[in-house]
């Protein structure tokens, strides 16, 4: 075995040397198209997140998409009925650099971020929010692999919350999680 196929299964295990494209074969396999690439790597964290959030009928706010801001009953200081806006998720692929792994060979190591944002109203208290970022933090655990077309997806760190971002309307707990793939 090759370097660069040590490389890759010691990175992925198992996961690209069954069936699928051979070692061998993935870089050329790769190599198709470069915004391919990158949406790859977005459908397979979008899907993660789906696989979370659709069974729990949370609403997603997805990057470059229109979004309303979903509503439920409250109430007011005085106890009337009111709509008020809940709990939502809103998204951010955020690639970051590529880095060249060996010299003579064509294989890239792409890094990102992808953020989630659970944004609540204001007024509730954080608890409710910080469930939740939990809870999206968890389903995106350490070194779940996560595949779209020929791209394997590597969480490659326990998620990290960031501090409450506080406006006049809502709140949100933004989730980085951060991710790597061999292309």
């Amino acid at each position: 075995m090759d370097t660069l196929s040590r490389l890759l299964v010691g990175w992925f295990g198992s996961r690209l040397s069954g069936s699928g494209p051979s070692l061998k074969q993935l870089p050329a396999v790769l190599m198709v198209g470069e915004m391919a690439l990158d949406l790859n790597i977005h459908t397979a964290l979008e899907r993660h997140l789906r696989s979370y959030a659709e069974p729990k009928l949370i609403r997603v706010a997805r990057q470059g998409y229109a979004f309303t801001p979903p509503v439920e009953e409250g109430y007011d200081e005085t106890w009337n009925p009111i709509e008020v806006s809940a709990s939502y998720l809103r998204t951010s692929f955020l690639p970051n650099r590529n880095e060249r792994l060996l010299i003579q060979d064509p294989t890239h190591r792409r890094l990102g971020i992808y953020q989630i944002d659970v944004v609540d109203v204001v007024g509730r208290g954080i608890s409710s929010a910080l469930r939740l970022a939990g809870e999206v933090a968890d389903h995106f655990g350490m070194d779940t692999l996560l595949t779209a077309g020929v791209v394997t997806v590597r969480i490659t760190a326990a998620p990290s919350l960031a501090p409450p971002i506080i406006d006049a309307a809502s709140m949100s707990i933004p989730v980085s999680v951060f991710y790597e793939t061999l292309i």
